[in-house]
């Protein structure tokens, strides 16, 4: 199977929207003026004859106007409809498969625009706590546990920068789970690998385990 990035998947789901809208406009469009043409035979039809002012009395109850604030109503409601569905199917797409609790050969890809930033090396990607992989960046205040090696360095930076690298579309690999229930990923933006950039940027070191930079 092909593997489409966001952007044309996303792309794919307007497209369709965008038809089913225009389907539906048109199909509206149609019977109004259909309804429009039946009512304009009927009175030519009439007209002149002995039965027109009785079919000018019946005109005048056929509910025209009503029919046409119903059509516009009905025409609103069904955009809003179709609006609303375009969205469930958009954050189906964007939906990450979240990679299994064995936390070994995880391969799934999850995708996000511009994730939430923790810290140098972590991020939300829709509800998917990530850890980049083979990086480790300083902590936020108060985040080093005692006795644990923590990198050096400014965390506020070091966040900062992971913003900037991360403010469009974010496609990540999902390798394993960590034991903190944190997803272990390789994540690019374009063709910008994150943990490779914090590595070339001296905001972040390698750490845990090895991965390969251009």
């Amino acid at each position: 199977m092909p593997d489409f990035t966001v952007f044309d998947k996303t792309t794919l789901i307007t497209i369709a929207s965008a038809a089913a809208t225009f389907i539906a406009v048109l199909g509206i469009g149609l019977a109004v003026i259909k309804d429009k043409t039946r009512i304009q035979k009927k009175r030519q039809k009439t007209r002149g004859g002995k039965g027109w002012q009785n079919a000018r009395q019946s005109l005048r109850h056929m509910p025209w106007k009503r029919l046409r604030f119903s059509s516009v109503k009905n025409l609103r409601n069904i955009l809003i409809i179709l609006f609303l569905l375009s969205i469930i199917l958009v954050g189906k797409v964007l939906e990450p498969s979240p990679p299994k609790k064995s936390g070994k050969n995880v391969d799934s890809s999850i995708f996000c625009h511009s994730p939430y930033i923790i810290d140098g090396d972590t991020f939300d990607c829709v509800g998917t706590r990530i850890r980049l992989m083979g990086i480790d960046a300083p902590e936020m205040p108060d985040h080093c546990r005692p006795g644990r090696r923590c990198t050096e360095g400014d965390p506020f930076a070091a966040k900062k920068y992971l913003e900037s690298l991360a403010t469009g579309w974010v496609k990540c690999r999902a390798i394993e789970i960590d034991h903190y229930g944190r997803t272990i990923a390789r994540c690019k933006v374009k063709d910008v690998d994150l943990s490779c950039a914090m590595i070339a940027s001296g905001h972040a070191v390698r750490r845990y385990s090895s991965i390969s930079c251009p």
